[in-house]
């Protein structure tokens, strides 16, 4: 390399939440971020599910939620805490 001649070095990073496909199962409590990859059929759980903030985000991916026709079972999704979040649903 010549004296007097610089040749800058431009390192990039590109910082992204962690993403996990995850196998999420009837009564399963979402923690961190989590996106499903198949149906829920039949869940008999109360609550199916529970997203638990701040961190806990799922991502239905369009599946469905679709729970046991019991008539205790009134409860769909739980959303606990500031933060929890729930995205492309159907329960």
């Amino acid at each position: 390399m010549q004296a007097g001649k610089y040749f800058p070095l431009i390192f990039a990073s590109v910082l992204l939440p962690a993403l996990s496909f995850a196998d999420v199962q009837c009564g399963d409590t979402i923690t961190t971020v989590e996106i499903m990859t198949e149906d829920i059929l039949f869940c008999t759980a109360t609550p199916p599910i529970t997203i638990s903030g701040p961190s806990g985000n799922l991502d239905m991916n369009g599946f469905t939620v679709h729970c046991a026709e019991l008539p205790v079972l009134n409860t769909g999704i739980i959303l606990s805490g500031q933060g929890a979040f729930l995205s492309n649903a159907t329960i």
